[in-house]
C-alpha cells in the first residue's frame, strides 16, 4: 500500500527479474561450468550436453513462468508506455526551450537594430566627432588620439610609453622610483 501523502515511491521489481537478464545470467553460468570442466580435463561430451540441456530447461521454465503471468506482463507494458510518454514529453519540452531561446535572441537582435536606427537618425552637431574616424597626429593611425599615442616622444626625445601605461616609472639615471602624480621622489634602498 502506497501512502501518497508521505511521498512514498512505488517499489518496482528489480531489473534482475527481466527475462533477458536472467537468460544472460544462466547462459554465462553454463559457460563458466563448461569452461571449468574443460580445465579439469573432463572431456566426455555427454556431460557437457547434460549440463547445457539442464540449463536450457531451467531457462525455458523461467521464461514460461514469467511470460505466462499476464498481469505482470501487462504491468511491464504499462511501465514501458509511461516511460515512453515521459521521454516524448521531455523531448518536446527541449524543442520548445530551443525555440524560445532562438526567438528571444531574435527579439534582442531586432531591438538592438531598432535602437541603432534611432541613434543614427539624429543628425550630429557641428563640433561632434565620431571617434572611430579620428587619426592620430603623431603616427597617422586611427583608433586613438595623439594624447594616447605610443609613438609620442618626451621632452628628452624618449618614447612616452612607460609614463602613459603605468602610474609609476623607473628613472635609470639616478635609480629613483617615481610616481607620476607626486612631486616628491621616493628612494629605493
Amino acid at each position: 500500500m502506497i501512502n501518497k501523502d508521505m511521498g512514498a515511491i512505488p517499489n518496482r521489481e528489480s531489473a534482475s527479474d527481466d527475462c533477458g537478464q536472467e537468460a544472460k545470467k544462466m547462459l554465462s553460468e553454463v559457460r563458466r561450468i563448461i569452461y571449468r570442466l574443460e580445465l579439469e580435463d573432463i572431456e566426455p561430451i555427454y556431460i557437457k550436453r547434460h549440463i547445457f540441456d539442464e540449463g536450457s530447461d531451467n531457462l525455458r521454465d523461467f521464461m514460461v513462468e514469467r511470460i505466462g503471468r499476464k498481469d505482470e506482463y501487462q504491468k511491464l507494458v504499462d511501465i514501458l508506455e509511461e516511460e515512453v510518454q515521459k521521454e516524448a514529453i521531455r523531448q518536446k519540452e527541449e524543442q520548445d526551450k530551443a525555440k524560445m531561446w532562438t526567438s528571444m535572441a531574435e527579439a534582442v537582435r531586432e531591438a538592438v537594430r531598432k535602437e541603432l536606427d534611432v541613434i543614427n537618425a539624429y543628425p550630429r552637431m557641428e563640433g561632434q566627432i565620431v571617434k572611430r574616424g579620428i587619426e592620430c597626429f603623431y603616427c597617422g593611425r586611427s583608433g586613438h588620439i595623439a594624447r594616447n599615442c605610443f609613438q609620442r616622444k618626451d621632452k628628452d626625445g624618449k618614447n612616452n610609453l612607460n609614463k602613459r601605461l603605468n602610474s609609476y616609472h623607473f628613472e635609470e639615471d639616478n635609480k629613483v622610483f617615481k610616481h607620476i602624480g607626486c612631486s616628491k621622489r621616493i628612494r629605493l634602498r
